[in-house]
């Protein structure tokens, strides 16, 4: 018997037929190749699906993380922007009476020892801020002295005229005097 360095995978019966050629020999080692390179690719694929799948869960976890920080950080700027609001409207709302302290203070400063204001109220008109609504209850004996020394004192300190005057006298000693100031064009321009 001959020793072949590659065997043939046929018997060496002569009833089933010649052995193959010498040069095709070859076809049953690159069949055997084959299948192990199948089975290689197989299993390098099967490895990188592993590490796909693993790449995608830490993205998605890295993900889940950044969804849950941009939620804060939108959480922690509403609250921000809600302060901001806030100071906004303080800031309005100072900058709002800055025009009714002096209103305010020239009023006191013009009663008389006699007269007494029982209520007051200044409020500026939101659709025109330059007109100022005032409500002013007096306990005196000569209320409409008293309002006129009012009209003079806020026409000659602050330079406002008044319209939409409306006095009532109710009793001996109490008068109601309700109107709306607006400032001039000179006072305006003092400022």
């Amino acid at each position: 018997m001959k020793l072949a360095i590659l065997p043939d995978l046929k018997t060496e019966r002569s009833d089933v037929g010649q052995p193959l050629p010498a040069p095709l020999r070859v076809l049953p080692v690159a069949f055997l190749a084959s299948i192990l390179g199948v089975i290689g690719i197989s299993a390098y694929s099967m490895l990188q699906i592993k590490v796909a799948q693993d790449a995608a869960k830490v993205a998605r976890e890295a993900e889940s993380a950044q969804q849950t920080e941009i939620t804060r950080i939108a959480g922690e700027s509403t609250a921000v922007q809600k302060e901001v609001d806030n100071a906004n409207e303080v800031k309005d709302w100072v900058a709002s009476t800055n025009q009714l302290q002096p209103m305010l203070t020239t009023i006191t400063r013009a009663m008389t020892n006699e007269n007494t204001i029982s209520g007051l109220t200044l409020s500026r008109r939101e659709d025109m801020s330059s007109q100022v609504q005032m409500a002013l209850q007096i306990n005196a004996a000569k209320g409409q002295q008293q309002v006129d020394q009012i009209r003079t004192a806020l026409s000659g300190a602050l330079g406002m005229r008044s319209f939409s005057e409306n006095i009532n006298i109710k009793g001996k000693n109490e008068l109601s005097f309700d109107c709306t100031w607006i400032h001039t064009e000179s006072s305006e321009t003092k400022r």
